[in-house]
């Protein structure tokens, strides 16, 4: 009878304590659910006192801790909710739900910059995470930029030949009055032979569809020297594949160009193709230029290039071309090898460091700059 008794008693203090355990879990949820409500009927403030009073008895629920975060961040304290997230971050350092929260409160606070990153960054750690995906394409859709200006300059030298080195520089202004068109204007100063040519070209691109674009161009050299006294160019590309992983979309592009030098004309028409690889981190792309001279002689030629985004903001490009080049009223051919790299400062400016080395003695380094706004 004795031993009965104590199993009574044993077993009414367990389920006095499993009582207790889940009445308490009761009343987590039940408040953690009203502060959740009071946030979305815009008492976020009420809210914050309701979730409180969890943390008052569980100062570690990670749960909690984001609610209060992301109620200090709707009733307007944007810095206070970001120094608790921070701490989060520091005690879970890959918790894609946290990042994902550092986000929305970056978001909030309007630096629509650092929120992209952190919803990047959580969907590193869990490429279907929601909240994430969702938060991407808000900031996306919020940093469209409809300007885009890009100014560049090279220098060229030419070794023992004695030559004096080329000087090229050049600006475009780019406007995006939709998703699918851009219109743009080139200016382009070059001096060269002691001579001074500046050209200027307006034109548009446009996307048909999401498999196919095309563009157009016409351009002039006011009392032109060496440049081509006008110009108009034409092209387009279709996408032929769309698919993901080791080999993924394949564009085919086909371009024409017309120019009329002092010495007459010259054209090409240039058939091409683009091959994006290991998930759009590689792309290779590959031209054949059939040029027909100022003297209706046609010339074959070829241009290579590949591109490797190394990481997130930088991408390493590097080719190669054989084909015929216009200078000074002359079509010849040249072979050349260049390289580069694109280096991103922020989400919106890049600047771009490049080389080459033509025949037989030409060495050619460039700098640009790109800006989006």
């Amino acid at each position: 009878m004795v031993r009965s008794f104590r199993l009574a008693v044993l077993a009414g203090l367990l389920l006095s304590t499993l009582s207790s355990v889940a009445g308490a879990d009761s009343s987590r949820d039940a408040l953690m659910s009203e502060a959740t409500r009071l946030g979305y009927d815009n008492q976020a403030a009420a809210g914050l006192g309701v979730v409180r009073q969890v943390l008052a008895q569980y100062p570690d629920d990670v749960e909690a801790r984001m609610l209060e975060a992301r109620l200090l961040a709707w009733s307007g304290h944007n810095d206070e909710a970001g120094a608790v997230v921070s701490r989060l971050q520091e005690d879970h350092p890959r918790n894609a739900d946290i990042l994902a929260l550092a986000g929305d409160i970056s978001w909030y606070g309007g630096d629509i910059a650092t929120a992209h990153e952190r919803y990047e960054g959580a969907l590193s750690l869990k490429p279907d995470h929601g909240d994430s995906l969702q938060g991407l394409a808000r900031t996306e859709a919020a940093r469209k930029r409809r300007w885009r200006i890009d100014t560049g300059l090279d220098i060229s030298r030419f070794g023992p030949q004695g030559l004096k080195e080329w000087q090229d520089s050049n600006i475009r202004i780019g406007y995006a009055p939709s998703d699918d068109t851009e219109l743009h204007v080139v200016g382009w100063q070059s001096h060269r032979f002691s001579l001074i040519d500046r050209y200027v070209e307006v034109g548009a691109d446009h996307r048909f569809l999401p498999w196919l674009r095309g563009s157009a161009a016409v351009g002039m050299t006011p009392d032109a020297s060496f440049l081509p006294k006008r110009r108009i160019a034409l092209g387009g590309a279709v996408r032929v594949r769309d698919e993901k992983g080791l080999l993924d979309a394949t564009w085919l592009s086909l371009d024409w160009q017309h120019s009329a030098y002092l010495s007459g004309t010259v054209s090409y028409i240039a058939p091409g193709l683009q091959q994006y690889l290991f998930e759009g981190r590689v792309w290779i792309t590959a031209r054949i230029l059939r040029v027909v001279n100022e003297n209706d002689k046609s010339n074959l030629g070829y241009e290579t290039r590949a591109d490797w985004q190394a990481l997130d903001r930088l991408r390493i490009f590097f080719g190669y071309s054989d084909a015929p080049e216009t200078n000074a009223n002359i079509t010849a051919y040249t072979s050349s090898r260049f390289g580069g790299m694109v280096i991103g400062l922020t989400p919106d400016i890049d600047v771009t460091l490049s080389g080459s080395r033509g025949d037989p003695w030409r060495k050619t380094v460039g700098a640009a700059l790109s800006v989006r706004f």
